[in-house]
């Protein structure tokens, strides 16, 4: 075979250098943020206060109450982070490494998914700097702690065995149980299922695997379902069932989602499919159809639910990451004698521009020596109220202060506003509370100031605005997810006052 042109080699090398300098500067910000005390985003206090509940030896789905409310989210991450817990001790960091290393072992799994279809070191890296480069599009999710990283993990081990784990039985039934653990880790997994079922079907051993998530996932969920007395079935089927689709994200999915942030990886990713319709010796020539079809809609679905955040297209950007390099690869294989390398280097080049495209500012995705003060700060005046304080945005704040964690205000307004009956009962004992002036502080969040909430209508009927709960403007706002942040600290007004 005749030499690579130098072009080529060092266009290649360019495109390399691009791909390893995203993969290092994610796991800079990842570890620099590990350890913050205080939550990178809104919610990841909701699932701190999950694992607790674990590390406590209670149920994770029960009656929704102002003492907790269930999150809509199955089990597998909150056990696995509760379990890290016990050697890291409680808090965020447990589960943020737990997220971490699945984030760090989706970026595994597609390389070596992509070197072994493609033969080459240079297409895997490929796939995995590409993921890498989407942290900050996907809303800089991969290591907080939320359910996602863990998740998109087991899924893509799934499918890696279904591509790779050969023609025997067991390798099959592994797969199974992956994506299985994978819906229970996250129920989204399911939206891959239709289309696993017309692409995959055919072949024994893939009904094996069809076979063995279909039994694990229907019998999981019928016995946790048992084991919380119906509320498991309630918090993760029927009341986000309830919830209204957002449309306008359907019309702008796959312009604003896929095309405008990643149009090379798209473009190239059309290759490896376009080439799949051919069935392989041994190997099923749909599987980057049905694995493209099945993420982009896992991502779609869940960006169509309210509140679904740049977080759920990491299974699309994933699959897009996977079938990018295979396309680069493709296009860029040699065409023969005489060929002065071109084409490669264009295509190169091109891969080196899409990775650049999605270059991000790391520092603003870390958080300050300013916000970790004014945490601090807030953690002090919490724990110098003679009493119980409720911090609805944030339980997670009142138990650093070593003061009782109450229900977050999330899961509080999805069953008041979707269930009248429950969420009437819920409402009522949140404002009986009030009334009775349980609290000895209230600590008022800016979301609810600003769209002038239910709870704050009633908590200004027996408290009132004492002290702001953070004095720097500029400090202690998450650095992803919705932009809120506790405001201002109310206490009670004078029994018989206004």
């Amino acid at each position: 075979m005749a030499a690579e042109p130098r072009a080529v080699r060092w266009s290649r090398r360019v495109a390399a250098l691009c791909a390893l300098a995203f993969i290092a500067l994610y796991l800079a910000v990842a570890v620099a943020r590990l350890r913050y005390p205080f939550e990178l985003e809104w919610m990841e206090g909701a699932s701190a206060d999950a694992v607790a509940r674990v590390l406590a030896g209670r149920t994770l789905y029960a009656a929704p109450s102002l003492a907790f409310v269930p999150l809509n989210y199955p089990p597998v991450y909150f056990y696995l982070a509760a379990a890290v817990s016990k050697l890291t001790g409680p808090g965020l960091l447990p589960l943020r490494l737990v997220s971490l290393l699945s984030s760090l072992g989706c970026m595994g799994v597609l390389f070596a998914m992509a070197r072994r279809e493609a033969g080459t070191a240079h297409a895997g890296l490929l796939a995995a700097g590409l993921f890498a480069a989407t942290f900050r599009v996907a809303g800089a999710w991969f290591d907080i702690a939320r359910v996602d990283s863990l998740f998109l993990f087991l899924f893509l081990c799934a499918m890696a065995l279904v591509r790779f784990g050969g023609a025997g039985v067991r390798a099959q039934v592994l797969a199974g149980l992956c994506l299985a653990l994978s819906f229970f880790t996250k129920q989204g997994a399911l939206a891959a299922l239709p289309v696993m079922l017309l692409c995959l079907l055919p072949g024994r051993r893939r009904m094996v695997f069809l076979a063995t998530a279909a039994v694990a996932m229907a019998g999981g969920t019928l016995l946790l379902d048992r084991l919380h007395a119906g509320w498991y079935r309630y918090f993760l089927y029927e009341l986000p069932a309830r919830h209204a689709w957002n449309a306008a994200a359907a019309a702008t999915f796959a312009l604003r989602d896929l095309l405008r942030p990643l149009p090379i990886a798209c473009l190239l990713a059309l290759i490896p499919a376009w080439a799949s319709r051919r069935r392989e010796e041994g190997r099923d020539g749909l599987f980057f159809v049905a694995l493209a079809l099945g993420s982009v809609g896992i991502s779609g679905l869940s960006r169509l639910q309210p509140g679904g955040w740049d977080n759920v297209l990491m299974p699309a950007y994933a699959s897009l990451a996977l079938l990018f390099a295979l396309g680069a690869e493709a296009a860029r294989r040699p065409p023969g004698a005489g060929d002065r390398g071109g084409p490669r280097v264009l295509v190169n080049l091109a891969c080196a521009v899409q990775l650049v495209m999605l270059a991000y500012n790391p520092g603003a995705q870390i958080p300050t020596a300013r916000d970790r003060a004014a945490g601090e700060a807030l953690v002090r005046a919490l724990s110098a109220v003679k009493g119980e304080v409720f911090v609805p945005y944030h339980g997670y704040l009142p138990t650093l202060a070593g003061k009782r964690g109450y229900a977050h205000i999330w899961g509080m307004d999805d069953v008041i506003e979707r269930d009248p009956v429950r969420g009437g009962v819920l409402r009522d004992e949140v404002v009986a509370a009030l009334r009775e002036r349980r609290f000895a502080a209230v600590v008022v969040e800016s979301d609810m100031i600003e769209s002038r909430s239910w709870l704050l209508d009633e908590a200004e009927r027996d408290y009132a605005r004492a002290t702001p709960a953070v004095a720097d403007r500029g400090a202690f706002w998450p650095v992803t997810g919705i932009r809120t942040r506790p405001e201002w600290i109310y206490l009670p007004r004078p029994a018989g006052g206004p």
